[in-house]
């Protein structure tokens, strides 16, 4: 099942938390102020079973103007944005605004519910539908589906889960491994358990046990913490990965220091900052940017009070985009790439006027051609880390004319970074996976000290996932520098005994040429021409790469043939609701009894199918 975030969006009392409520059965309004008053204050959150495919967790956010610093912090991390307008009301100021917020965040997926359906005749709502269409023209909702709702008769629900389905549908997922971040929008405190802090994972993955850092404390500075629990969904969970929402109960010296605008981030990979280097456009109805503005730097959760210096333009015109430094007056946590929005007063009120994204978060304070280039891309190479970073990253990030191609080579000629699949990592992280690459490789010999050899991709999967895009690289290092050694597609520790790959190949073929009728394993043996020691050892290593498998009573089926079977039992169901054991027989070829019955077994337990009597019907994994 894939998990996203999906925010609100919208003007004051336009039916945002009535609509969250009727899709989740959760009233995001828990303060007794909000009840008391009937609007949104403060943050909601809710789970939402989109359907069998999709989860999501909600974030239900404020309308009134009062509190659109609120409504940045929740719209922070979201994936699907559900802009949500009163059909008796139709596009208001927080409307725009809010829409506004969600395109400067990056969010580019979305639907619109238009609320309060039930109050509102056949011509209005055809009046706010077209007044709709107007407002979203040039973002990234338009020409994105309009849905009709009502929270109180229910009416459009079914449609707009499927609408927001379609939606994620079109938007790619996000990565979730590599360093986390967490924004942190609420904290609090139980008995015996101390610091709860809750938050969007919106990169990365979070364990149990993980080394995390808090940063800013309340001083200003970083604290080490370490992860005691989490949750997702309400669930106590042992592992999470972006993007969620999720609540972490620290343990450690800095887990009273934490405030709602802090940051959670994996350990080592954050340090506070003052002055971040950012790609800004503003909006186009916003008045123009003069050289030195004094602005409100929203980020994550946080809000700052910033002054913007442009660098290379004496202003920016509406609409216009350019490079600035943002000069904060409170330290914040900000990684390369986050999106950030900019604020200011206007005409006695706080206004949207654009945003865009980090580019360096330490910028240096004087810069040269060739060696400045260098050392920035240095910088945002070691802060993507896990992640790594492509050069076209770099280039949307770094002011123009920055030479990144010659920058990046200098790092990678120096040995200072590695580049895997177009990506730039670190050279301390190909140390690191080094190190895991061969302890897998050792903790394989030890589960298995019969094997002369374990399968490289095996490997490359088992190692921890933080180092897995070099795990390929570092083989490559470990076997040039005969720490392993490697054989085809297997490798083992150089200190032990050979392995003789041609035995796998043998113990394969002979699957593969039976098929569906493969001989017993003893049987097999004898055509492979092994001695028992290296028959059993092949086959637990082809069970492993999944090129066999097992389906009991001494015999081992070729996997591709097995897949093969899926495809033809699945359409045969899609031409008729029945398949009886004749008819699967010559389905497969003409099987005998002994092969027969495992192979339907099998596919009852793949949800291929279900015996009924003395035939099958679909499983579920038919009906699809």
């Amino acid at each position: 099942m894939r998990h996203v975030v999906v925010g609100t969006a919208g003007h004051v009392d336009h039916g945002k938390t009535s609509l969250v409520e009727a899709l989740t059965g959760t009233n995001c309004d828990r303060l007794p102020e909000e009840k008391a008053r009937g609007i949104t204050l403060e943050l909601g959150f809710a789970v939402w079973p989109v359907s069998p495919q999709l989860g999501a967790s909600v974030v239900d956010v404020p309308g009134h103007e009062k509190f659109v610093r609120t409504m940045v912090a929740g719209a922070t991390g979201i994936d699907v944005v559900l802009l949500c307008v009163a059909a008796d009301d139709g596009v208001m100021p927080q409307t725009r605004e809010h829409l506004d917020v969600c395109s400067l965040l990056g969010v580019r997926a979305g639907v619109v519910a238009l609320t309060k359906c039930d109050i509102a005749d056949a011509e209005t709502l055809a009046l706010v539908e077209d007044d709709v269409r107007d407002a979203v023209r040039g973002t990234f909702l338009e020409g994105k589906t309009i849905v009709r709702t009502s929270a109180r008769t229910r009416e459009g629900l079914a449609a707009l889960a499927a609408a927001v389905e379609g939606a994620v549908k079109l938007s790619a997922p996000r990565a979730g491994d590599g360093p986390a971040f967490v924004a942190i929008d609420r904290v609090f405190s139980k008995p015996g358990a101390g610091t709860i802090v809750t938050g969007t994972l919106s990169r990365g993955a979070l364990a149990v046990e993980d080394a995390v850092t808090v940063l800013p404390t309340a001083r200003g500075d970083a604290t080490s913490a370490r992860v005691r629990g989490l949750h997702v969904h309400g669930a106590a969970v042992s592992r999470a990965a972006a993007p969620t929402r999720i609540a972490v109960n620290l343990k450690g010296d800095g887990e009273g220091e934490v405030a709602r605008g802090a940051a959670l981030a994996s350990e080592g990979w954050q340090v506070p900052t003052r002055v971040v280097q950012v790609d800004v456009r503003l909006l186009a109805s916003a008045k123009g940017l003069a050289r030195r503005t004094a602005v409100t730097f929203h980020a994550g959760t946080a809000s700052v009070p910033a002054v913007v210096t442009l660098i290379g333009a004496e202003s920016l015109g509406p609409g216009e985009a350019g490079v600035a430094r943002i000069s904060l007056r409170a330290p914040l946590a900000t990684y390369a790439g986050q999106p950030f929005v900019l604020r200011r007063a206007e005409r006695g009120r706080d206004r949207t006027i654009g945003g865009g994204v980090v580019a360096d978060p330490h910028p240096r304070t004087t810069r040269g051609k060739a060696a400045g280039a260098t050392g920035t891309v240095r910088a945002l190479v070691d802060e993507a880390r896990y992640a790594g970073i492509a050069q076209g990253e770099l280039v949307r990030r770094l002011p123009p004319l920055t030479d990144v191609v010659t920058a990046a080579r200098a790092l990678t000629r120096s040995g200072a970074a590695v580049e895997v699949e177009g990506r730039l990592y670190p050279a301390s992280l190909l140390a690191e996976a080094e190190r895991a690459v061969l302890e897998c490789v050792r903790a394989l010999h030890a589960e298995r000290p019969h094997a002369g050899g374990v399968m490289t991709a095996e490997v490359e999967t088992r190692v921890p996932p933080r180092v897995r895009a070099l795990a390929p690289v570092a083989v490559a290092r470990l076997v040039a520098a005969r720490t392993l050694a490697q054989t085809g597609a297997v490798v083992r520790d150089a200190s032990r005994g050979g392995f003789d790959p041609a035995a796998l190949a043998r113990v394969g073929d002979v699957y593969a040429r039976a098929g569906l009728a493969p001989p017993l394993d003893e049987e097999a043996r004898l055509a492979s021409q092994l001695d028992a020691r290296a028959f059993r050892d092949a086959l637990v290593e082809l069970k492993r790469a999944g090129t066999l498998r097992a389906l009991g009573g001494g015999l081992h089926f070729d996997a591709a043939a097995l897949t093969s079977l899926e495809g033809r039992v699945a359409a045969h169901f899609a031409a008729s609701p029945t398949l009886t054991p004749g008819a699967f027989k010559e389905l497969a070829g003409g099987l005998s009894r002994k092969h027969a019955i495992p192979l339907l077994e099998w596919l009852d337990t793949q949800g291929i199918s279900r015996r009924q009597g003395d035939t099958r019907v679909p499983g579920p994994r038919a009906r699809r």
